[in-house]
């Protein structure tokens, strides 16, 4: 779990980094900001596109692990499946913060700066502690518990399981 939690840590700080990065490198004028401002059909394009991403990625990745499929995959291939899906999860949200923070810089639209910030609030809601963790763990057992006395609930009298 620690292992985990250490990695996942390793790829928010990262992505959090890279993008005050960017920030640093274009607003010390190392790299020359508004290169494709004069481009506003790709910058039409790209600001619909991330805008999306950004839509669907804050509130999929916060109920990433209440998804049924998801679920179950996460109750049958336990640390595993949670290893897989708590990086999918994070990374939903951490490429586009750096992307949008590029994309800033490129057309200089205030769009996808806000775009920015809005995922790396978004981050504190998925902020891999280890209270965090071990409460989403806990969270899968009681489902599955739950889900295991639905079941059982379920069958009709007299019928046992073979």
């Amino acid at each position: 779990m620690n292992r985990l939690r250490h990695i996942l840590q390793a790829i928010l700080w990262t992505s959090v980094v890279l993008t005050i990065l960017i920030v640093v490198v274009y607003e010390s004028h190392w790299l020359l900001e508004g290169g494709w401002a004069d481009r506003s059909a790709c910058q039409f394009v790209w600001q619909i596109v991330m805008e999306l991403a950004t839509i669907v990625a804050i509130p999929v990745a916060l109920f990433l692990f209440r998804f049924k499929r998801i679920h179950r995959l996460l109750v049958e291939g336990r640390m595993k499946a949670l290893h897989t899906w708590s990086i999918v999860r994070l990374l939903m949200l951490c490429v586009p913060i750096v992307l949008n923070a590029v994309l800033y810089y490129q057309f200089m639209a205030v769009a996808f700066g806000y775009m920015s910030i809005i995922l790396l609030l978004s981050l504190f809601f998925v902020y891999p502690s280890k209270t965090r963790c071990e409460q989403e763990m806990a969270e899968l057992d009681d489902r599955e518990k739950l889900e295991q006395n639905e079941e059982v609930a379920d069958k009709p009298d007299g019928q046992d399981e073979e």
